[in-house]
């Protein structure tokens, strides 16, 4: 059976996990005048996301619309 990052896939379960995000960034800019009628504009960013999750909780499915409460997390 196939797994997604060591978690079995299973239709009839919902599973949870405390999430970690992390989404640092970084822009640079740069302005260059060279005379009054000639300037160079340099612009830069960089991105990186990262997510990691903590302990899973398991949810069962039940019904044609299931519906999940916090209480049962």
């Amino acid at each position: 059976m196939d797994t997604l990052g060591g978690v079995t896939p299973n239709p009839r379960i919902y599973r949870y996990g405390l999430q970690n995000a992390s989404a640092p960034g970084i822009t640079l800019r740069g302005y260059f005048t060279f005379n009054p009628t000639l300037s160079l504009q340099i612009y830069a960013q960089l991105f990186f996301a990262s997510v990691r999750y903590g302990p899973t909780y398991d949810v069962p499915v039940t019904g044609q619309k299931p519906t999940v409460y916090l209480s049962e997390l």
